[in-house]
């Protein structure tokens, strides 16, 4: 699998201008546009209690026409065929058929209800007219067929494609792309028979959870997002030899990894929503590799939760963009959108010309716009305006390499050619052990750490610490949930130091009694940058336990240490917690790696505290859920403060 992957600070706008809002008492769903024959633009707002339409012809002074009554949902999907409106939703009374032929004057209402089917998650309508229902009440809630073609207010039953429950799809020229959600995946059926569908390839998505997809234009490529915390929007391309992922990037804020929803191609270009953090416009013309362009957070909110950007509709004629935030309303929007300049940075080894996999290229003046290099050694970036750049390219074993002063132009292509020399000091590293608990998933009885995070496969394949404040962009990884080893618990960051001097930092894995490996399942971790006659401490961060700073030095033919048995084993007072007659565990509760528990630790908690089934920093005790037990580590520790973790 080919990718390359980005996060980046959605916080302020760029390259999309707010025309005008609406704000509804009610909550907002899903959105969708409308041209009458004048040429007249319209919103299709789905709201929790009907929908509301909205004549947005002029961007600065929207105006609401009319609202429909419908069951109390939180889901409403609604497209356009022709001049009418299908809406959706997943409490019942069937399917809304909306009359449009007569606005801005009048609409008129009927219900379709056939064949036991009452609800649907979601709609598509493809260019014949055939309306796709997924995640209906019907068998799977696979894709349920109707065709409007011969009486646009009489669907009639054409087909079913029932193999998984879809939760949204897009058809084009008899070609499904269907979102499998409890599957994972992406499956591309061919449905020219609608008696007989057939599959012609399935996807699995980075985070096992495919929300929606979204084709390109031309078919080559498809975009998915996974509804989870910290998910990816990725691209993947498709031919004759099968689908492959490109390119993959996700958005924080505030240091918090937050939720894609929606994703939609346009032009080259997808614009995604992204629940608290609005929505994001990336380029994706140059063979599926995202460069984000533009961003417009429409929400007050931060952090992994599910409100916020629900929807966004980028095609109507004049180019304004509709999106709705479930506590905001609607948004009129105008994009800009532009092309960026690009960077291939292709990455050998300096003796052999060996393509170099997995090394980290970075330009240091544009936040988010780091990669990792492919199998075949190439990354692919870009900014978003023209200037002179400086580039960092590293790899684990090698010798980092700064270009300076790169040019980089709009709508251009630069390519570096960048040898990295070997580190000839990792010819012999020299191996540090270490044992330490965390009190989050340790467990007084069994006197072992949960394993739940790695069991439920929710434990990420890469190290989580490339993000402030650790900044660490080690490449350590493992291909897949089978390579880890048996009972790791979750990754840790450790530092070597002399004194303030930080030496050198390796990410690694804990064992579930505390034993810290290295990636290959071998106890103890192998540093490089170290002396026989040195003395070092051990620093250890994790990302929801307050840091710890061994108090004895130690050599590099040391036996292990210990900081489970003293509280004389680390620097500062109280810096372990007693339990479990004399077990020394570190301080869970510090949701936001500050390393102090406080208030914000708190405020990351109650956004995120029903959320389940993610990785997620206010989860302590590590099992795959936020919740009170995971509040009551945070009150009982608050206002401890852990060791300083400086960067290097």
């Amino acid at each position: 699998m080919v990718f390359c992957c980005l996060s980046f600070y959605a916080q302020a706008q760029s390259n999309i201008a707010l025309r005008s809002s609406i704000a509804y008492e009610q909550g907002t769903s899903d959105v969708w546009g409308y041209v009458d024959s004048l040429g007249k633009e319209y919103a299709l707002v789905g709201l929790t209690d009907g929908l509301s339409i909205v004549e947005v012809t002029d961007p600065d002074n929207p105006q609401e026409l009319f609202t429909i009554a419908g069951e109390e949902s939180v889901w409403r999907d609604v497209k356009v065929w022709q001049d009418r409106a299908y809406v959706v939703n997943e409490t019942g009374g069937g399917m809304k058929i909306v009359n449009l032929a007569n606005l801005p004057t009048n609409i008129s209402v009927a219900t379709w209800e056939e064949n036991g089917l009452t609800t649907a998650h979601n709609i598509f309508i493809d260019e014949k007219g055939l309306a796709y229902l997924f995640g209906s009440n019907i068998g799977n809630g696979g894709a349920y067929v109707v065709d409007l073609a011969p009486d646009a207010d009489n669907p009639v039953y054409v087909g079913t494609y029932d193999n998984a429950y879809i939760h949204d799809g897009y058809v084009r020229n008899d070609t499904l792309w269907a979102s499998e959600l409890y599957l994972g995946q992406v499956s591309i059926v061919d449905m020219q028979d609608l008696s007989n569908p057939q599959i012609l390839a399935t996807q699995n998505t980075p985070s096992s959870f495919t929300h929606n997809c979204w084709p390109s234009d031309d078919g080559k490529y498809v975009f998915t997002t996974d509804e989870v915390v910290g998910g990816w929007v990725t691209s993947y391309q498709v031919d004759s030899a099968g689908i492959f992922e490109r390119s993959r990037y996700r958005l924080t804020s505030n240091g918090e990894n937050v939720v894609p929803h929606n994703v939609m191609y346009k032009d080259g270009y997808t614009i995604t929503s992204y629940y608290t953090s609005g929505i994001s416009i990336a380029d994706a013309s140059w063979e599926g590799n995202f460069i984000i362009v533009g961003k417009y957070d429409t929400s007050p909110l931060t952090g992994g939760a599910f409100d916020g950007c629900w929807g966004v509709y980028p095609y109507l004629p004049s180019g304004n963009i509709l999106a709705t935030d479930q506590q905001e309303g609607l948004f009129v929007l105008t994009p800009n959108y532009v092309k960026p300049a690009y960077l291939e940075v292709n990455v050998t080894d300096a003796d052999t010309e060996e393509l170099l996999s997995n090394a980290f290229v970075d330009l240091l003046e544009v936040s988010g716009e780091e990669r990792y290099t492919t199998i075949v050694g190439t990354a692919r970036t870009g900014v978003l305006e023209s200037g002179t750049y400086d580039l960092v390219v590293s790899r684990e074993g090698y010798l980092t390499d700064t270009l300076f002063a790169i040019e980089l132009v709009n709508d251009s292509i630069v390519v570096l050619n960048v040898d990295l020399q070997l580190d000839i000091a990792c010819d012999n590293p020299q191996i540090f052990e270490m044992r330490v608990l965390l009190e989050g998933p340790y467990d007084t009885a069994s006197q072992k750490m949960s394993t739940e995070l790695l069991e439920s496969g929710l434990l990420p394949l890469k190290q989580p610490f490339d993000v402030a404040p650790y900044n660490y962009y080690g490449v350590e990884a493992v291909d897949s949930l089978i390579e880890f080893p048996e009972n790791v618990v979750d990754w840790l960051l450790v530092e070597l130091r002399t004194g303030n001097e930080l030496i050198e930092r390796r990410a690694a894995l804990l064992n579930e009694d505390g034993y810290v490996l290295d990636i290959d399942g071998t106890e103890g971790i192998k540093f490089c940058n170290t002396q026989n006659n040195i003395s070092y401490n051990l620093l250890i961060c994790h990302r929801n336990h307050l840091n710890i700073i061994g108090a004895f030095t130690v050599y590099v033919f040391n036996d292990i240490y210990d900081f489970t048995i003293s509280q004389n084993q680390v620097l500062g007072a109280e810096q372990l917690k007693e339990i479990n007659d004399s077990i020394y565990v570190m301080y869970a509760g510090d949701y936001d790696g500050n390393n102090v528990v406080n208030n914000l630790d708190y405020n990351i908690w109650s956004v995120n505290s029903a959320m389940f089934g993610a990785y997620m920093n206010q989860d302590a005790d590590m099992n795959g859920v936020s919740n009170n037990l995971d509040f009551n580590y945070w009150k009982l520790n608050r206002s401890k403060i852990g060791a300083l973790l400086e960067e290097e």
